[in-house]
């Protein structure tokens, strides 16, 4: 990952660096949409517009989602586009930040440039990593990092995201993220939205969309689910192309990552020589495709098709093919009107391996739009920061040198070393008022021994309760650095690809959402700290 931070840093600091790359550089979106403006095709008719508008009506989308649906079916309209595979409950915050960065950055370019763009989440439903969005994590009452995981009794190897249907086990997830999270007076409406979503939908995708327009639709935000009809349809050129020549999409990514790979980058992509990119759904799941001595063979299943077959199939069958991560993004691309692609730092290492592909496909690459990224600093957590002079990017060291650096700070507290002198004074002045009792009297000095006992005995209570108190101290600031480690960069990992938004949500409410669009400033490529 330190290699993909490297090119990502050089994207959004030194464009120049990988121009190459890509086509337009993501701060000087006048001339990408001075380029882009009119060139793209309007690919929707009226019945797909029509079943996009009621896919999104299901998902209880507001009118200003509908409007721009009729927005984008019409001409000179552009499309700011992002996506993700559909996680449960909204999967890593991540998602959340790069839909705000889309719904800004299109109201930007429709204020600031004078060009109407419309937001677009593309729900990548046909993805088959289950692992990879079936839980969620987030800090429960005792400051703990929690995971819950949806395990379905139904069998999910292989299956697409929008053939996973929702089982009993998710309720008794939405009940496990009810008692261990902090009660509040918004709770009980965002529980209800979980539950009544959860009933009325079918499958994990679709849960997915409900919830996003329940977050975002007064936002206009467009949902595409990627087995929609309409997107199967219009995809068939962009599939055929592949069919065609395969496998030359996956020499032309390997050529860009080797060239990367010369100028000290890391290749993200490798592709097999005899690669597909894309999958074929038999026997119930998505499989991987290779072609070899002039076959097409479905990994899994023992089917081999000539090029003839699979062109036949894919005119009679479209729905029979799913695009990889590599083709999905031109399949977007072709069926959208896309000015730009909100992406995160992974995707932007992806997508500098995609220019040439694009090209091949007749195709223009947009705009590759780094997402905001983004720290939550809750009260309490600032509090403790602003206590030890600490910054958010402190919480990255270990706890050992977090607990170093805080004490190395503060001031030593001399008041044991300062008992231990007071007691030898004292001490010291009893012993010589002995000797002066001795010499005029004899018979009183055991009193005076006596006393020099006991203040030996309380003072040295006294210090095993200063020492105590220091230790106390220490203890206290190990809880606190947990406490910063756990809610700031938990498992040694960012926020923002670890907890989710719902445990925010009831604390701060449904406007948390507008709140983080208000404050996060897209066109500043750094993380950003946000105080709630």
């Amino acid at each position: 990952m330190a290699r993909v931070r490297e090119l990502f840093t050089d994207y959004c600091d030194d464009f120049k660096k990988l121009r190459r790359f890509f086509r337009y550089d993501p701060r000087d979106m006048k001339t990408a949409i001075g380029e882009l403006r009119g060139t793209q095709q309007r690919r929707f008719n009226e019945g797909q517009i029509n079943e996009i508008k009621l896919y999104n009506k299901r998902m209880d989308c507001g009118e200003e989602t509908l409007e721009n649906i009729d927005k984008l079916g019409g001409d000179g309209t552009v499309a700011v586009v992002t996506g993700q595979q559909p996680g449960i409950f909204t999967g890593p915050l991540y998602t959340i930040y790069k839909t705000i960065t889309a719904i800004k950055l299109a109201k930007f370019i429709t204020s600031q440039l004078g060009v109407t763009a419309v937001p677009v989440f593309w729900n990548a439903s046909e993805d088959h990593d289950f692992k990879e969005v079936r839980h969620i994590e987030f800090i429960n009452r005792d400051n703990r990092v929690i995971s819950l995981i949806y395990e379905p009794q139904t069998d999910v190897e292989g299956k697409s995201i929008f053939d996973i249907p929702l089982e009993l086990s998710l309720g008794f997830l939405i009940d496990l993220l009810e008692g261990d999270t902090n009660e509040s007076e918004f709770k009980p409406h965002l529980i209800n939205l979980l539950r009544n979503s959860l009933g009325r939908c079918y499958s994990l995708a679709d849960w997915f969309s409900h919830q996003m327009q329940a977050l975002f639709g007064a936002h206009g935000l467009i949902i595409l689910d990627a087995h929609l009809p309409p997107c199967r349809q219009l995809a068939r050129p962009v599939v055929g192309r592949e069919i065609k020549s395969a496998p030359r999409s996956s020499r032309l990514i390997n050529e860009a990552g080797r060239r990367l790979q010369d100028m000290g980058y890391h290749q993200q992509i490798e592709r097999k020589s005899d690669d597909v990119i894309f999958f074929l759904y038999a026997q119930g799941r998505r499989n991987k495709v290779r072609f070899s001595k002039e076959k097409f063979v479905v990994e899994g299943v023992g089917l081999e098709y000539d090029q003839t077959e699979m062109l036949d199939m894919l005119a009679e069958e479209p729905q029979r093919f799913s695009p990889s991560a590599v083709l999905r993004p031109l399949v977007q691309d072709h069926i959208l009107p896309p000015v730009a692609y909100v992406a995160g730092p992974g995707e932007i290492s992806y997508f500098a391996q995609m220019r040439y592909t694009y090209s091949f496909f007749d195709l223009v690459m947009p705009v590759i739009f780094p997402r905001s990224r983004a720290v939550l600093v809750e009260a309490t957590i600032a509090k403790i920061l602003e206590r030890y002079g600490l910054h958010v990017e402190d919480t990255r060291k270990s706890r050992k040198e977090l607990v170093e650096m805080i004490t190395s700070k503060r001031a030593p507290r001399p008041i044991v070393q300062s008992c231990d002198r007071k007691l030898d004074v004292m001490q010291m002045l009893l012993d010589e008022f002995r000797r002066e009792v001795a010499d005029a009297e004899p018979t009183l000095v055991e009193p005076i021994d006596n006393l020099k006992r006991k203040i030996g005995y309380e003072m040295d209570k006294l210090r095993d309760k200063l020492i105590q108190a220091q230790q106390t101290d220490l203890d206290v600031v190990q809880q606190h650095v947990s406490k910063l480690k756990a809610h700031l960069f938990p498992e040694g990992k960012e926020q923002e690809r670890v907890f989710n938004i719902y445990p925010y949500l009831f604390t701060y409410g449904i406007q948390l959402i507008p709140m983080l669009e208000q404050r996060l400033d897209i066109m500043s490529f750094e993380r950003q700290t946000v105080y709630v």
